[in-house]
């Protein structure tokens, strides 16, 4: 399974249950609290990912 991570619903095999021939894509059927508390954390990831490479680039034009 591959974590759609904010990657969007457009066209793919991340719409089937299984993965395709190349090995990605696939579903993980959560309930609704579990739902939320993945995409919850994910999104955090995501901010805190963003946060960082903010601060590289003031690191970067400060230097």
């Amino acid at each position: 399974m591959e974590p759609r991570n904010g990657g969007g619903y457009g066209p793919g095999c991340h719409h089937h249950l299984e993965a395709g021939p190349d090995g990605k894509g696939g579903l993980e059927v959560l309930c609704r609290s579990h739902h939320a508390e993945i995409t919850a954390l994910q999104a955090s990831m995501r901010a805190a990912l963003r946060r960082a490479q903010k601060l590289e680039l003031i690191d970067e034009t400060t230097i």
